[in-house]
């Protein structure tokens, strides 16, 4: 049994290897109780939460925890690994890299979550790749909840952030679900590529949760267990501070009346208690915890900061590529300087008495200049020295050396137990017996580098292998040689590919599948990638139409929404909702093909992103290069609803009313069916879908005949996301022209009055494109930038 051990992320608890826990990720294994997961989520435990199996696997290797385990319940393999304490899944870093819980510590309304919505994104679009050579990645389910909660009030719609709630009125503000990411720093160690791993748990937590103790012991544990504090102080609420500012910037800084404001004396006093009580720490020593004491929002104050100082410079480590200590050590003394200029001195002092470790900063996580208007609008922020508290926790964490140069953590390591298994070897095979296994091992296996574009699980001959990113491609070392097969399963899809792996040699294997996107609106979007299917339905066929002749078509790799677009959607872009059935998780209805075109435009230009479509009355041009929103040609369309099927549907050869909306009396909310094979929901049923296509019986389109491999073109270049446009002005929608006949246009998927054969995926609806119908809306794709 290996003697290290490791802390949760999420309940703190500590745990030896001994007690690992798996939970199955098979999705046709049963749900069962989960009474752990519902007490850490504050539930009623007479309600449990319901999830899947969960079941301990006791560790035999000295050296590390298993890889995999078999769930007793289906009998397939698991890969993840959960705390036995509370079933939260724990990261791969936590387990066998270091630890960093950073708490984030402040009086009501002292920027707290917008140093950490910023901190992070700096983390991962500049620190962590400059500075450190690595990348950022989150955990589970961190950088949806990031983006949601931060960045996209931040930096999409450019709003100041509200103030967070306190863990007693709402138990999802952030400690109870901390943001989990790992810093991957990859180095050279013995002429070969290693990887160290650091995990960074942040809680974004209410002020006034450390006004009340008996409420700190509860929500605000992850104190105690923190490898260092980040202590902001509002210099707003610093009296001295306040009276030298006019009241109308104090007010557009600060959301709470600073002369009501907690004394910041007293908070970290209640902390040090805390953390006295929790660790035993005996009134006359002093704790260890380091400790960054920040000033926050230095934007507003700078122009009351003598002029010259360190603070009002640029933060220098990123571009040294280390931690530059002489300018920690200026920063630190100009601000305890400030300081005792403005009367703070028995904050310097509380800190001085409980604290061995700790230094003083100054940042603005907005920026200079920055300050949020009457409307509460920001410019993007532009962070000014953010990072330099947070480097200095690491700092005193051993990431950097006495220089301030980056220091690889030390592997844990357990000698006795890995003497033990040296001499068992050697007693059991001999020296001569290990070498010649060893020798015979190199000459006879070979290793394998797989590199993914999205997070999945990996799996060599149909043995699970673990888990792979982007950010870390997986190795495989002493694979046999010969032939093999590897495949990479992603939430809703699969990639599989064979190789040889040849004697003493290193092999390379790179999946393309990328997973889904979110937009600015919140629209989710599946990658499909490139492939060749037969479309069309055979002769034998039940309810098969004489226009959807067989033939074999290639598609290019794009994305498409996961959902119909909404009605939510629709009038987020256009400013509208012209459906008859109201419902704002309803699938717009009655759009012409024309505003469907429109639609995609808007989108587009609201994203920045090339406008697909040039528009000229009745005349519409799609760009085959642009990375902008479009419809789905109709061989994109029907790609996508087959995933990978060749039945009638993609559920089988049948389908029923409780796997798809038809023949019923109206559309239903979205998502109110399962998802195909790829994660799309309603291509059976619900509204017929606009495709760019005119209807031609022998499917014969706009862009020319449906080849394989010439249907689309990917572009050669551009970035896959682009930052908001704030000056995109949408164009008003023009109004439809005159209806008259003329080319129909493709309308796929039947709706929900019709019958189930108008479903099928080889069916070929088509309509007329200024007409509106309340059983037609569409969905979008995007040409994915190489």
């Amino acid at each position: 049994m290996a003697s290290k051990d490791y802390t949760c992320p999420y309940c703190f608890e500590k745990h030896g290897y001994s007690e690992i826990h798996f939970r199955c990720i098979n999705t046709k294994c049963p749900d069962v109780p989960d009474i752990e997961m519902t007490k850490y989520e504050n539930g009623n435990v007479n309600m449990p939460k319901q999830g899947k199996t969960t079941f301990k696997v006791a560790s035999n290797n000295s050296f590390g925890i298993p890889k995999n385990a078999v769930c007793p319940q289906c009998g397939k393999s698991t890969y993840k690994v959960i705390c036995p304490s509370c079933h939260n899944a724990l990261p791969e870093s936590t387990l066998i890299g270091r630890d960093m819980i950073i708490s984030i510590v402040g009086s009501r309304d002292t920027g707290k979550s917008h140093f950490v919505g910023v901190i992070i994104n700096e983390l991962i679009n500049r620190i962590a790749p400059k500075l450190f050579g690595g990348s950022l990645v989150g955990f589970d389910d961190t950088m949806q909840r990031y983006q949601q909660s931060f960045a996209r009030r931040l930096y999409v719609d450019l709003q100041k952030l509200d103030l967070t709630r306190s863990s007693q009125v709402d138990v999802n503000n952030g400690a109870y679900r901390p943001l989990i990411f790992t810093l991957n720093v990859s180095r050279k160690l013995f002429f070969k590529e290693t990887i160290d791993s650091y995990t960074f748990v942040f809680f974004d937590t209410a002020g006034e949760d450390l006004n009340d103790e008996d409420t700190m012991n509860t929500v605000n544990r992850y104190i105690c267990k923190s490898a260092g504090i980040i202590f902001l102080i509002d210099p707003l609420q610093i009296p001295a501070v306040a009276n030298q500012l006019d009241e109308n910037t104090i007010a557009r800084a600060s959301s709470v009346d600073w002369r009501l404001a907690a004394n910041p004396g007293e908070i970290i006093n209640r902390v040090s208690r805390l953390i006295r009580y929790e660790r035993n720490i005996k009134t006359n020593d002093k704790i260890k915890t380091p400790v960054a004491v920040v000033f926050s929002k230095f934007d507003v104050i700078e122009n009351i900061v003598p002029h010259g100082l360190a603070i009002s410079e640029q933060s220098p480590h990123c571009d040294a590529r280390s931690l530059v200590l002489s300018d920690c050590n200026t920063v630190n003394n100009e601000i305890q300087s400030l300081l005792k200029d403005w009367d703070a001195n028995s904050f310097i002092t509380e800190l001085n008495v409980n604290y061995s470790h700790y230094a003083y900063f100054a940042v603005s996580a907005l920026g200079l200049h920055n300050n949020p208007k009457d409307d509460r609008t920001i410019d993007r922020p532009r962070p000014h020295r953010i990072e330099d508290p947070f480097l200095f926790l690491m700092k005193e964490n051993g990431v950097f050396n006495n220089k301030g140069v980056y220091r690889p953590p030390k592997k844990p390591r357990n000698p006795k137990s890995a003497v033990k298994a040296l001499l068992a070897a050697l007693a059991l095979c001999g020296i001569l017996g290990v070498a010649a296994f060893f020798i015979n091992s190199i000459l006879t296996t070979g290793s394998l580098i797989v590199s993914v574009q999205e997070a999945g699980s990996i799996y060599l001959d149909g043995e699970l292998i673990g888990e792979i990113s982007p950010e870390a491609p997986k190795i495989i070392n002493r694979i046999k040689q010969g032939g093999h097969s590897v495949r990479v399963e992603y939430d809703y899809f699969y990639e599989q590919e064979n190789i040889d792996i040849k004697n003493n040699s290193e092999s390379n294997l790179t999946f393309s599948f990328r997973g889904s996107l979110v937009n600015m609106i919140g629209m989710k979007l599946n990658y499909i990638p490139t492939g060749v299917y037969t479309m069309g339905s055979p002769f034998t066929e039940t309810g098969r139409e004489d226009d959807e002749i067989q033939h074999s078509v290639g598609v290019d790799s794009f994305y498409i929404g996961q959902t119909e677009v909404t009605q939510n959607e629709y009038i987020k872009v256009m400013g509208n909702n012209p459906s008859y059935f109201k419902g704002i998780n309803m699938p717009v209805e009655r759009v012409t093909w024309y505003d469907a075109v429109n639609f995609c435009n808007n989108l587009s230009g609201m994203e920045n992103l090339e406008k697909a479509y040039t528009v000229n009355g009745r005349q519409v041009t799609l760009n085959m290069y642009t990375n902008g929103y479009r419809l789905p040609t109709e061989a994109e369309w029907e790609f996508a609803c087959r995933a990978g099927t060749e039945t009638a549907f993609n559920t089988g050869n049948t389908i029923s009313t409780s796997q798809a909306n038809y023949n019923s009396a109206g559309p239903k909310d979205v998502r109110s069916f399962s998802p195909n094979a790829w994660g799309i929901y309603d291509m059976h049923g619900n509204v017929r879908e606009w495709c760019f296509d005119v209807y031609n019986k022998n499917y014969q389109a706009n862009t020319g005949p449906n080849l394989p491999y010439g249907y689309y073109i990917v572009p050669a270049s551009g970035q896959r996301h682009y930052p908001p446009n704030p000056a995109y002005q949408p164009a008003p929608t023009p109004p439809p022209p005159p209806p008259q006949r003329g080319p129909r246009y493709v309308a796929r998927g039947g709706s929900w009055e019709e019958p189930s054969r108008n479903l099928r995926s080889a069916f070929r609806g088509a309509r007329e494109p200024a007409e509106r119908y309340n059983t037609v809306g569409f969905r979008v794709v995007r040409t994915p930038s190489e």
